[in-house]
């Protein structure tokens, strides 16, 4: 809850940066916690019903971290949050030219 509160606590033009701090400190691999929590099954397909609590301000209209980190990683890497996180395919192309 609190990744979650400190993601969707912040101005939308930062969110981006966020997950990507996120997903940095994952890939390191020195936080198993981080890890586990961004990647989470139950995070990340929570029941709409019972699981109200796992969304941050309780409404599913936010997400959960896992979801918000899953959805993150398909947009720029094409590849799901695990495959990311524990596998670590490259890095996604930066579009700078050299």
């Amino acid at each position: 809850m609190r990744l979650a509160e400190i993601l969707y606590s912040a101005p939308p033009y930062e969110r981006l940066g966020i997950m990507r701090d996120l997903i940095a400190e994952a890939r390191l691999g020195k936080d198993r916690q981080l890890m586990d929590i961004l990647t989470n099954q139950r995070l990340l397909r929570p029941n709409p019903q019972n699981d109200k609590w796992l969304f941050y301000k309780r409404s599913r209209s936010y997400g959960t971290i896992a979801q918000a980190a899953n959805n993150y990683c398909k947009r720029f890497w094409k590849a799901d949050a695990r495959k990311v996180i524990y596998d670590k395919i490259p890095e996604p192309p930066t579009g700078e030219v050299e």
